[in-house]
Parts: structure tokens; C-alpha cells; sequence
């Protein structure tokens, strides 16, 4: 096993010149970059694995955080954890994966957190008030991709109401006065996409019309791919052959636009010639749609990037006080 002297000899450094690197970020910040760069690039050359247990005692932190997730099956939700722990790594944090149905049972303490764990973040919209309070009683927390809450913890999520206005907008210059919506009921994000068009259409002075929208009572679980493409191709299939169809469509995510488009071939109609289709989260199905789906992209890397970043400022600086980072997405 290589150490940390090794790491230093070879870089040509004293050993708590390469310790201050190695080790937490505010130390590599007091090196040269140079430096710095050169016992990174040594200790990634030899295979260099820091001790957490010998760093946890120095520092009084384990360098390790965990993740609640819900419904990793759901595209947006597994981007946004790979991003995460990479962007953990990065800081020199490692990231463990916990599920949410863990904490379901009624004894929810934040005790069945493992020991030693310095910061949680709380991933995806299961907005579990009960769990999240009781756990910022005991530890940090940053939550991602929440709905915005009153509490004294971290906050990163995207503008999904930018995100509708910027495909609203581009609908309307492509001359559609007629725009309809698939979605919902839940979960929240699919709320909040609704409230956007609403809010959207009002402000380009265009009338939302009840029969251009179709907004699903019947709530697919996370993940379930099958039924939220069968809920935009029967949704659009109804929309297609009403009174007055809609020129346009946006849809709440990506599969119910995917479900959208096929019913819109499978009626003969063309996509965008005769309806254009705008869906939300630039996931992978996305991709792999005919013809290509123009989308609001989700901005996951950055979000990942703002909440590794901003759980580190809570745990160097113990500042509980609630910050909130909203990142715009961008139309593609």
C-alpha cells in the first residue's frame, strides 16, 4: 500500500506539504497550484488512497456523505447521482447510496444513518418533511432538486419555469398561437412544468384552452418508463382527433413526449411539420426519438457540481443558515 510518504518523496515535497494536499481542499488551496498539481499527479500515478480513518481523525470529519435516492431507474435522477459522486470525489468526499424506503418506517430518527457520516443530501422530489427536519437536527444537509422549503439547510435545484418559458417562447415564434400540454399530476416537478405553461401562456396573452391539455390523475411510479410513453401516445392520440387540435405540445418530460411523437406519426401527421413537440429534461429517450425532440435540458452536472460545493462550505464552515441556488436550464 502506497503512503503519504512515498507520494512525497517522489513529488520532491515534505510529507505535510503533500498531507495538506492530499488531504482537504482548503490545505491544496494553500499550495502553489504547481505543486499541488504535481502531488496530485504523483499520488494518482502510484495509486495513492488516502486513509479515512487516519484523515477523520486529523481533521475531526470522515470525508464521507450519504445520498438518499429515490427512483434511481428514473434517467434525470441516476445522471444527477453520477454527477454527484463524481463531483464529491472531486472535493474529496466519498458518496454512499442510500434508498429512501429505508427510512420509511416510523422510527425515522436519522440514527440508522451510518456512524461517521458528516453531510446528507437528499436527491429527487420525495419532498419527506418529517425525515429531512429531523435529520437537520443531527447533520448537514443539501437537498437536490427539491421543491423549495423553509429550512436550515442547502438548497440546489433547477428553474423548471424558465425551463417551459424558453420552450414556450420558441413555439411561439415558430408561429403557434395553439398550445397544448401533456403531464400529471405528480410528482412535483410535473406540477410546477404545469403552473409554468399556465403562467407563460398568460404572459404572451394566449389562452389556455381545457381541451388542449391533458394532465394525468393516475400518478406513474418513478421510473416506470412504459407508462409515462403510454400516457403522452394516448394523451396525444385524444388531443389529435378533438375539435381544433393543438399546433403544439409541451410535455412534462422527455418519455411523454417520446409517446407524443409516435402518436402523432401513427395518425399519418408529421412531426414538426404539422405539430411540433417540445419535452422536458434532455434525458435519454430524448436521443433516441424520431425525429430528433427538441427539449429542456436539465442542468445535472451543474447542479451536482453546486451541491457538492455547497455541502463543503456547510461542513468547513458550519453554517447552517439556508442557501438556495436555482440554475437555469437551456432549450436544445
Amino acid at each position: 500500500m502506497v503512503t503519504i510518504v512515498e507520494v512525497a518523496e517522489r513529488a520532491g515535497v515534505s510529507k505535510s506539504t503533500a498531507s495538506r494536499v492530499l488531504t482537504t481542499i482548503q490545505g491544496r488551496r494553500s499550495v502553489r497550484p504547481e505543486t499541488a498539481a504535481q502531488v496530485m499527479k504523483v499520488a494518482s500515478d502510484m495509486g495513492y488512497q488516502a486513509n479515512l480513518m487516519a484523515v477523520g481523525l486529523k481533521t475531526r470529519q470522515s470525508r464521507l456523505c450519504a445520498a438518499l435516492v429515490e427512483g434511481l431507474s428514473d434517467p434525470i435522477i441516476s445522471r444527477l447521482v453520477e454527477a454527484l459522486v463524481l463531483s464529491c470525489n472531486r472535493r474529496g468526499y466519498h458518496l454512499l447510496l442510500e434508498p429512501y424506503s429505508r427510512f420509511a418506517d416510523s422510527s425515522r430518527d436519522g440514527s440508522t444513518i451510518p456512524v461517521g457520516v458528516d453531510g446528507v443530501f437528499m436527491v429527487g422530489e420525495r419532498a419527506d418533511w418529517a425525515l429531512l427536519y429531523e435529520l437537520a437536527e443531527k447533520r448537514k444537509v443539501v437537498l437536490v432538486g427539491w421543491p423549495p422549503v423553509d429550512a436550515p439547510v442547502g438548497q440546489v435545484s433547477d428553474d423548471d419555469h424558465k425551463g417551459v418559458s424558453m420552450a414556450l417562447d420558441h413555439l411561439t415564434q415558430l408561429g403557434h398561437s395553439q398550445i397544448g400540454f401533456i403531464g400529471a399530476a405528480r410528482p412535483v416537478s410535473m406540477q410546477r412544468r404545469f403552473s409554468a405553461y399556465l403562467n407563460v401562456l398568460s404572459r404572451l396573452g394566449l389562452v389556455c384552452r381545457e381541451q388542449h391539455c391533458r394532465v394525468e390523475e393516475a400518478i406513474p411510479e418513478p421510473g416506470d418508463h412504459e407508462s409515462l410513453f403510454s400516457l403522452g401516445f394516448c394523451a396525444m392520440e385524444d388531443l389529435l382527433v378533438a375539435d381544433d387540435p393543438p399546433t403544439a405540445i409541451m410535455c412534462a418530460n422527455d418519455l411523454i413526449a417520446c409517446g407524443a411523437v409516435q402518436a402523432t406519426i401513427a395518425t399519418g401527421a408529421q412531426v414538426p411539420e404539422d405539430v411540433s413537440i417540445c419535452g422536458f429534461g434532455d434525458t435519454p429517450p430524448a436521443h433516441l426519438c424520431w425525429p430528433p425532440l427538441t427539449t429542456v435540458q436539465t442542468p445535472v452536472h451543474s447542479m451536482a457540481e453546486s451541491a457538492a460545493e455547497m455541502m463543503v462550505k456547510l461542513l468547513r464552515d458550519g453554517d447552517a443558515s439556508s442557501e438556495k441556488t436555482l440554475l437555469s436550464p437551456r432549450l436544445i
